[in-house]
This record gives C-alpha cells, sequence and structure tokens, in this order.
C-alpha cells in the first residue's frame, strides 16, 4: 500500500518512537518501511566508543588480574626453586659428609684388616713357637729320663764295687797281697771313675731338671699368649655403621663382621655425631656383617636408632 506523502505508517511511528530522533540521520524510503541508513548501524559497531571504554576496562581489568596472577605464580615458583635448591644444597653437603665418613670408615676398615693379618700372623708365629718350646721340652724329658737311668745304674755300680771292697776286706786273708793290692787298686780305680760319672750323671740330672722346668714355664706362657690372641674379639676403637633397623624386633644390622674380628656377645655403642644413641650386643656374626639387638633401656629418649648411625667398641672385651 503507497502512502501519501509526507506520511508514515504506524510500525514507523512505533519505531521512530523507541529510537532517539537526534542519534538518527535521514531516513531513505524503501518499499513500505524506512530503513536506517550506515550511520544507524555505525552506532552498534564494535569500535564506536560507547563499546571501546567498557572493553577497555575489562581488558584492562583482566590485565590486572593476569598480572596478580602471573607475579603469585612467580612467587610461588621462587619459593619452590629456593626450596629445591636449599633442598639440593642440604644433599650436596650430606653428601660430602658421607663421602668423607665412607672414606673414613674404608680406612678404619682398612687398618683393622691390617690389624686382624698382623694378629693372625702374630698367632701362628706363637702357635709354631709353641709347638717348637712342646717338642723341646718333651726331648729334654727324654733326656732327663735317660740321665736319671744312668744315674741309678752308676749308683748301682757304685753300691755293688763298694759291696766288693767291704767283702774283701772281711776275705784278705784267703787272697794274697799282690793280688789284693791289685783288686783294692782296680776297684778304687772303678770307684772313683764310678763315683766321676756319678757326679757327672747328676749334674746333667740337675741341668735338665733346671731346663725342663724352664721349658715347662715357656710352655705356660706360650699357651697363656696363644689363648689371649684366640680370645681377642675386637680392638678398642673399631667402629662401623648400622646398614638397617627392625623397631618391630629391636635389632640391627651391623657393616662389620667375623673379619674385623668381631664376635658374638660384644656389646658396642650407637653414635649419631657426637650423642649416644643406643647399645647393642652382638649375637650373630657373619663375615662382613653382623646382627646386633639394642640392650633394653639404653636407647636414649625422643630418638631411635637409624641407619647410617655410627658402632663403636670402646672397651678391651675380650
Amino acid at each position: 500500500m503507497t502512502l501519501p506523502p509526507g506520511e508514515t505508517s504506524d510500525l514507523s511511528k512505533k519505531r521512530d518512537n523507541r529510537l532517539p530522533r537526534k542519534n538518527f540521520p535521514a531516513l531513505k524510503l524503501r518499499g513500505d518501511e524506512r530503513q536506517p541508513t550506515f550511520a544507524l548501524a555505525s552506532r552498534f559497531n564494535r569500535f564506536h566508543p560507547e563499546f571501546l571504554i567498557p572493553m577497555a576496562r575489562v581488558l584492562l581489568i583482566l590485565s590486572i588480574i593476569l598480572s596478580l596472577a602471573t607475579a603469585g605464580v612467580g612467587y610461588i615458583a621462587k619459593q619452590k626453586v629456593d626450596e629445591v635448591q636449599l633442598d639440593l644444597q642440604k644433599t650436596k653437603r650430606n653428601l660430602r659428609t658421607e663421602t668423607a665418613t665412607l672414606k673414613k670408615t674404608r680406612e678404619e676398615l682398612a687398618t683393622t684388616e691390617a690389624d686382624l693379618a698382623t694378629t693372625r700372623t702374630s698367632l701362628d708365629d706363637r702357635t709354631a713357637e709353641l709347638a717348637k718350646t712342646k717338642t723341646e721340652l718333651n726331648d729334654t724329658a727324654t733326656k732327663l729320663a735317660t740321665a736319671t737311668a744312668e744315674v741309678e745304674e752308676k749308683a748301682k755300680l757304685l753300691a755293688d764295687v763298694q759291696a766288693q771292697l767291704e767283702g774283701m776286706r772281711v776275705t784278705l786273708g784267703d787272697i794274697k797281697p799282690d793280688e789284693i793290692a791289685a783288686k783294692i787298686a782296680e776297684l778304687n780305680s772303678m770307684n772313683v771313675r764310678l763315683q766321676s760319672e756319678l757326679n757327672e750323671a747328676k749334674q746333667v740330672q740337675e741341668t735338665l731338671n733346671a731346663r725342663l722346668q724352664e721349658e715347662s714355664q715357656k710352655v705356660v706362657a706360650k699357651e697363656q699368649q696363644v689363648a689371649a690372641y684366640k680370645n681377642v674379639t675386637v680392638r678398642a676403637g673399631t667402629s662401623g655403621r648400622v646398614l638397617a633397623f627392625n623397631p618391630g624386633w629391636n635389632f640391627a644390622v651391623l657393616s662389620i663382621g667375623d673379619k674385623a674380628g668381631l664376635k658374638s656377645g660384644v656389646q658396642m655403642v650407637v653414635m649419631r655425631g657426637t650423642s649416644m644413641i643406643a647399645k647393642v650386643r652382638v649375637t650373630t656374626v657373619e663375615p662382613n656383617t653382623s646382627i646386633a639387638d639394642v640392650l633394653p633401656g639404653t636407647i636414649a629418649r625422643g630418638t631411635t636408632v637409624q641407619a647410617g648411625d655410627t658402632v663403636i667398641f670402646e672397651g678391651s672385651q675380650r
């Protein structure tokens, strides 16, 4: 339907009432409705100042929030980095300490093994000396028995000669004077010889008796030395480390064993730095390790035995 010039339809009037007139330029007729020109569409354009200002505010707020979030994340990350660096430094210090302790333990182990080898060599020497001394003692005892038999024989011969002399004195009447003199001279000579041999045999007997006593004393001394070397368990100052600890069964696994001279029943002290943690008693011994029970009532209050603790033998227990 065509309207007269200058008149508008009701629909156009309603649209004119919704939009302020001052913001709309002239309208062009297109068909039976009025359409706004490009100037009307530009009001709703995203580059229009009325849209850019709120958008800029939103973007500013978002950028501030993002900056704060970035700063917070950076701060947290820096704290984490600092913690990691502190942990790394602590780990390096612990590693240096453990390396030094390991080096010291190896040196002590080498010294202990050297001492043990020396002790074993000394024990072998003492055992060989003891066997030699016992052999010499047996030889001396044999010689003494022989000398004693000779003394008894000489004494018997001397008694026979003296008896013959006494008999000759009784029966001198039946023997010629020359025969008597010869017989007396022979018997006197035999008496002197036998007396001399008897004296020599007694001297040998005394010497052998003294030697036997001396050799017996040597045997006793050697046996005591061998017993002392055999009974040595571990030297004072020998140390090791706790490899593991079982709090349920209250025992610890130690890093030293039979090669260090350790034996069952030896009591050791558990140290951490300069502080005593507990006392343990060895129950089972292997070549390079051992198991020890923690003695009741010896654990320091508020502490417990841990892997890495030092164990040391303080006394000269045998």
